[in-house]
């Protein structure tokens, strides 16, 4: 009675049981992907960053606007870096 009633399901809705199969095909596919480049994403940027080494010059944010647009030493004599935000560089990445 069961078998009946799945291949009679089968035969009648085939077109229905098609693009329910597309649409779960097409949804797997996507995720898949998406995964991929989320996970992969990582692995470029620390490759990327390797390859600068200890050349990142890490100067507070009120003078790096100043030496970045005109190349000159925005007075940056007195201001320091806090101790305390030290530890939020490594988090910039």
């Amino acid at each position: 009675m069961f078998g009946r009633m799945i291949r009679g399901t089968l035969f009648r809705q085939w077109k229905k049981m098609l693009m329910i199969a597309f649409t779960i095909a097409l949804g797997a596919s996507l995720a898949s992907a998406m995964l991929s480049v989320m996970l992969d994403v990582g692995d470029k940027v620390n490759q990327e960053l390797k390859t600068f080494g200890a050349n990142i010059k890490v100067v507070p944010k009120q003078t790096s606007v100043l030496s970045d647009l005109y190349e000159v030493d925005g007075g940056s004599a007195g201001v320091y870096l806090k101790e305390d935000e030290l530890g939020k560089v490594k988090t910039i990445f």
